[in-house]
């Protein structure tokens, strides 16, 4: 089995460009050097433990990383898409939304679909 090379072809791009692709793999690189499970407890309690489940989803701190590292991963999968459909002129559908806007409302900020009829918060007819 191979290891995958982590050179990145850069021709072609300026100097700011290409520090940022650095930037965004050494990152990735850090989050997922987080995102490994700790060994803080016992041999003894992992064995116990892995009986029953994945020790791994007790970790708090391995969770936690786990979940940042995917919406970033999310996030820059969703920029690239949208720049690869400006470049090919493919039009992002975003569904159109609204939000209350009612003083106290508890989900005041909650965006829903423009069919909704009224707030789930308050009551209010939109």
């Amino acid at each position: 089995m191979y290891k995958k090379s982590t050179q990145i072809d850069t021709a072609g791009l300026t100097r700011g460009d290409k520090e940022l692709v650095n930037e965004i793999v050494e990152t990735l690189k850090v989050v997922d050097a987080i995102a490994k499970p700790s060994s803080k407890a016992s041999n003894l309690d992992r064995a116990i433990v892995s009986n029953l489940q994945n020790y791994d989803n007790l970790d708090g701190n391995y969770r936690r990383w786990v979940g940042r590292k995917r919406r970033f991963i999310q996030k820059l999968r969703d920029q690239l898409q949208y720049i690869h459909n400006d470049i090919f002129g493919i039009d992002t559908y975003r569904p159109e939304t609204i939000q209350c806007k009612k003083q106290g409302c508890p989900t005041a900020h909650k965006r829903v679909g423009v069919g909704t009829l009224y707030c789930q918060g308050c009551g209010r007819e939109f």
